[in-house]
């Protein structure tokens, strides 16, 4: 519910105005937040993911903490570090497989990521519309469409 000083206040397109932010907020906002670089963060043992190695423990469970890994991104070469708090929500919160760690930067993950969803999207098109096309042969062509893709096979007709 907004107060009645925040009603009357009005932008002169005719949209009203977004109500101010407290002053605590806009203080986190302008406070420079320091990288975190070469902290130590305990392992959770408990918390972690099922281990499918019966011959071998992951260095970082061995040692008891995790430090900072730097990598190479295999897409663009970049180096980059994959921070401890980083490895600790991949391990112990998304549960992700122990003996894995980051291979690409975060602009390469993005990109891998949208290439991925554009591929699901094209492919589930071409699913779409072959399931149409089998239809449209079906009713107007009178046309058997399993017979259509088999090879060796010759169509009816």
């Amino acid at each position: 519910m907004h107060t009645r000083k925040y009603r009357d206040r009005i932008m002169t397109d005719g949209k009203m105005m977004p109500p101010p932010a407290p002053a605590s907020i806009a203080r986190r906002r302008l406070r420079p937040r320091p990288a975190v670089f070469g902290l130590t963060l305990p392992v959770d043992v408990t918390r972690l993911g099922r281990n499918h190695s019966a011959y071998d423990i992951p260095a970082f469970v061995q040692r008891g903490y995790y430090v900072d890994i730097t990598f190479a991104c295999k897409d663009c070469g970049i180096a980059g570090v994959w921070a401890t708090g980083r490895q600790k929500w991949w391990y112990e919160i998304a549960k992700g497989d122990m003996w894995t760690t980051a291979t690409r930067c975060p602009r390469c993950r993005r990109l891998e990521r949208e290439r991925v969803a554009a591929a699901r999207l094209a492919h589930a098109e071409g699913e779409r519309s072959n399931a149409s096309l089998d239809a449209v042969a079906e009713r107007w062509l009178h046309v058997d469409p399993s017979a259509t893709r088999r090879p060796g096979r010759k169509r009816p007709g």
